[in-house]
């Protein structure tokens, strides 16, 4: 089934490709395989998310059992480098 992920990094953070790197390896984990990925660029919040006043959004369009999108979540989920993130499944 085909899913897209949209994750959003702190704007200031410079590791955030260690972070990307670790993301994917979580999706890879559950069984996922990235379609596409796309670096949307940095984007100012209508309102502050943990303090944060902008953020760099990351698009992810990926090939995933519906079953794997729980463990998924948890995952994410865990990672204090993600502001905030959105799984939904693609129509």
């Amino acid at each position: 089934m085909k899913y897209e992920l949209t994750v959003i990094l702190d704007d200031g953070s410079k590791e955030n490709s260690e972070t990307l790197a670790e993301i994917e390896k979580v999706i890879e984990s559950v069984k996922g395989k990235i379609v596409q990925k796309d670096d949307w660029g940095l984007k100012h919040f209508a309102y502050p998310i943990k303090k944060k006043e902008s953020g760099h959004y990351y698009f992810y369009s990926l090939e995933i059992k519906p079953k794997s999108t729980k463990p998924l979540d948890d995952k994410l989920r865990l990672m204090n480098q993600i502001l905030r993130y959105l799984t939904v499944k693609a129509g």
